[in-house]
């Protein structure tokens, strides 16, 4: 078990995505991600992290690592909630 605000560190690789959705004229995307760490209430509990954008593309590979540093796992964690990776896709200019 862990202790209430016990710091732990937490790594990301982002590889790739497929079939993404078509968002500019041309029938491509130029698509980056989000990663936001949250609490069980969606609050943030760490600065947002954000790949390059993949220009023209729906299959884009990142093959990028991001690090979370000393997040305390009892940090704005509701009693029985967890902490929550949120993932969302985004193009660039839109």
């Amino acid at each position: 078990t862990t202790e209430e605000n016990e710091l732990m560190d937490l790594y990301v690789t982002v590889v790739g995505g497929n079939e993404l959705a078509s968002k500019d004229a041309n029938g491509l995307s130029d698509p980056c991600l989000w990663l936001q760490l949250e609490d069980a209430e969606g609050k943030p509990v760490a600065p947002r992290k954000e790949t390059r954008v993949v220009r023209r593309t729906l299959s884009p590979v990142w093959n990028e690592r991001f690090f979370f540093s000393s997040v305390a796992s009892g940090a704005g964690v509701v009693e029985g909630g967890a902490l929550v990776l949120r993932v969302e896709v985004w193009d660039w200019n839109r």
